[in-house]
């Protein structure tokens, strides 16, 4: 039994629609799931506390069909979330503030849940 594939399936609890709309205007279709939320503090000269979202994701919503790259959530791109209600929220891709990425494997073993961070602030639509 592979505890990943388990992991897997339960990321599939409570999850989201969702669209990743990446800067040269494709559109991934996702099924997210919140991870975290909150603030961060950024350490330094500014200290200062950063709203970061952590959301995860399936590595298959990710895969480009023809390629069998990632499309990897990056600068510039935004997530569109569809809440229960039916009400949509934007949110912007930003980086980790602890390891500086935009995404990475949420699970130790790589190659089945993205972990990709978002701006906290979200706007309706």
């Amino acid at each position: 039994m592979n505890p990943y594939k388990t992991f897997e399936k339960l990321g599939k609890v409570n999850d989201l629609d969702a669209s990743l709309v990446k800067k040269d205007g494709t559109t991934l279709a996702l099924r997210v799931k919140p991870e975290t939320k909150g603030s961060e503090t950024l350490e330094g000269e500014y200290a200062n506390a950063l709203g970061v979202r952590e959301w995860s994701a399936n590595v298959s919503d990710f895969t480009d069909s023809k390629t069998g790259a990632i499309l990897a959530p990056e600068q510039g791109d935004a997530l569109l979330v569809v809440l229960d209600d039916g009400t949509t929220r934007g949110y912007s891709i930003t980086r980790s503030t602890i390891t500086a990425r935009y995404w990475d494997w949420l699970y130790p073993r790589p190659g089945y849940r993205v972990r990709f961070y978002t701006k906290y602030e979200g706007s309706e639509s």
